[in-house]
This record gives C-alpha cells, structure tokens and sequence, in this order.
C-alpha cells in the first residue's frame, strides 16, 4: 500500500551570508510496508535533514498521543525534498514535514496551498518563524491560501 501527501513550506536561509533568501520547499512523504526506516532524498542540506529526522522522531515517541493509531515501525518512509525556487539553500522544514507525517498517517489531505512556517524541538515545542513577508513573496502568485506560522 502506497499513499502520498505533498506539502508546501517556506523560511528563512542562511543569514548570516548576507542578505536572508527565502526557500520554498514541498515536502513529499509516501511509506510502504516495511520496517520503520526513513529515506530523504531531493538534496536537503545538513539542517533540513536534521530538522526532518526530528519531526520524525517525535512523532515515533508520541504516535499514539497524536491519535495515530498505525504502528510506525511497520512501515518504511520516504521524504523527498523538493526546491521549488532552486535556491539551493536549506530551510527549517520540522514542522512542515510533522503535518505531511501526520496526514499521511491518519489518512487526512492537508489544505492544498498551505504554506508552514517555522521549526520545531524533539519535545514538540513549535518555534516561532523569523519572517512571514520574504517566505510569502517567495511563493508561487496565486499558490498560497494559507499561511501558518
């Protein structure tokens, strides 16, 4: 069994390089029967795989908090990171990859055109965006409905 949920999410990147240029990154996230192990592809940098093995992690130690009733270690996942503005820089992408996680898992679509800002703790605690205007100039004219922060 094969299911697929697709997630929009922009921040910001490398500030201390000058200027902040905002990524805007989808999340694609399937999983497949398997044994609880986690693929990323799509060329994310050291701080959105971190950030991703984190939401990850949280969401294995808290699944049945969450209300997800699967048993995680049944199924393998794979995360595909995908640069839709081709900056080539990495982004905080936690809690963005949570809510693709969660959908996927209890089987509800997220809001097409939301975009999620912001990053996360392995103890849940959703830390605030550093920016709402640059992410959402970065996103595509007429792609976003939404925007949480």
């Amino acid at each position: 069994m094969q299911r697929s949920t697709y997630q929009a999410q922009a921040d910001r990147v490398e500030q201390e390089i000058g200027p902040a240029q905002a990524a805007l990154l989808r999340i694609e996230l399937t999983q497949m029967s398997g044994s609880g192990k986690l693929r990323i592809t799509g060329h994310p940098d050291r701080s959105t795989r971190d950030s991703i093995l984190t939401a990850f992690d949280y969401a294995r130690a808290r699944q049945r908090e969450l209300g997800i009733d699967q048993e995680v270690e049944s199924y393998d996942f794979h995360v595909q990171v995908v640069d839709l503005n081709s900056t080539g820089e990495g982004s905080a992408v936690g809690v963005a990859f949570l809510v693709a996680l969660y959908s996927l898992l209890r089987d509800k679509p997220v809001q097409s055109g939301l975009v999620i800002l912001g990053e996360m703790t392995i103890h849940g605690n959703v830390l605030p965006a550093r920016s709402l205007a640059e992410p959402l100039q970065v996103a595509h004219p007429g792609y976003v409905e939404c925007a949480a922060a």
